[in-house]
């Protein structure tokens, strides 16, 4: 969703343009954001699971089973029972702004959109976790097939709601600065 709109002369507007996703979340916004840009042939269609629990064919490509098998789901929990471990490096994918506000203590800084042309900060020997602001946020997610995609090992993404439940939770975070 976030780069739909630096996308949207891309798109025809004259041709019916279907939005998915796995729950149905993000494809509102991202309908909401065709329509707010003048396009009319828009279909929410909702979340691939509610498509698939209905019984209608879902077409898989062998190499996007293998990618999405090897992004290993974290939660916030099982991602701060790890936090002090030094082999384990914590990536904020979000915006610059919202890295700034706070972050997980330690983590480094690369947003989404600037990761593929800056993998050569990361080391590829260190299992990396990626978090966003969590639940409707699908940077981590997008940043993780990246990762995996440019030969990063051990790669998690982190669950629920990210920096937003770390920081409810009460787990170090800090303000500012870049790393």
């Amino acid at each position: 969703v976030s780069e739909l709109e630096s996308k949207l002369d891309e798109l025809p507007k004259d041709k019916p343009i279907i939005t998915y996703c796995k729950s149905g979340g993000r494809s509102r916004n991202a309908a909401e954001i065709l329509i707010e840009n003048g396009f009319r042939k828009v279909y929410d269609m909702g979340g691939i699971l509610d498509w698939q629990e209905e019984g209608y064919p879902v077409i898989r490509e062998e190499e996007t089973e293998e990618v999405l098998l090897e992004i290993i789901p974290i939660s916030v929990d099982e991602s701060y029972e790890i936090f002090a471990n030094e082999d384990y490096l914590f990536l904020d994918v979000r915006s610059l702004e919202e890295y700034e506000s706070n972050h997980i203590k330690g983590a480094i800084h690369i947003s989404v959109s600037e990761l593929k042309g800056r993998l050569d900060e990361l080391p590829k020997d260190k299992p990396i976790i990626v978090y966003c602001d969590g639940v409707g946020c699908s940077r981590s997610g997008r940043a993780a097939h990246i990762l995996i995609d440019n030969g990063f090992g051990e790669v998690y993404d982190m669950t629920g709601k990210g920096i937003i439940e770390w920081a409810e939770k009460g787990y170090p975070v800090e303000v500012g600065g870049l790393k």
